[in-house]
């Protein structure tokens, strides 16, 4: 029978992962504090955008009131027309809300001056670019989203620079 030897054994690790949960686990409030704040955002944009739509909905019911009394050759053209405007208007509006949530110029429902700035930036290159001010919205939308800061995007020339650079 083999005789047995007593033998110490010493294990040695390095703890790598202690300092990263703790890291980790620091972040977690502030993350939870962006989460609950941009799903309030999100909320108040879709309650402003309900609330738009609720009152060109009025629009388009007393624009057929009105159509019902002309003929029908008139009233097509005039309710085509109608509908295209209310559908641009509230596709604009959801563009710039957006715009407003990525930039944070729109905070717990209150507008800055910088987003009244940027929405008219967006009617103005609309109307004097190729684009419409709804793909100027968007593409102000995608460069909050990059992480633009609204001193960037409001530079004089900046958006109109980026259009013309698209453009070509």
């Amino acid at each position: 029978m083999a005789k047995r030897i007593p033998v110490n054994l010493v294990i040695t690790g390095v703890d790598r992962i202690s300092k990263v949960m703790r890291k980790v686990t620091r972040s977690f409030p502030k993350l939870s504090r962006q989460v609950r704040r941009t799903s309030t955002m999100f909320a108040i944009m879709q309650k402003k955008t309900e609330k738009f739509r609720r009152s060109m909905s009025k629009l388009g019911s007393k624009m057929r009131n009105v159509g019902r009394s002309m003929t029908l050759g008139l009233t097509a053209p005039i309710g085509l027309v109608g509908g295209a405007i209310i559908k641009t208007a509230i596709d604009f509006q959801r563009s710039i809300n957006r715009v407003g949530a990525l930039t944070r110029t729109i905070i717990g429902g209150k507008v800055s001056k910088d987003f009244l700035k940027l929405e008219k930036l967006a009617l103005s290159l609309g109307s004097s670019t190729e684009f419409s001010a709804n793909q100027v919205a968007d593409a102000l939308a995608v460069m909050g989203q990059q992480g633009l800061k609204t001193a960037t995007i409001l530079k004089k020339g900046f958006v109109g620079d980026i259009l013309a650079l698209a453009s070509a």
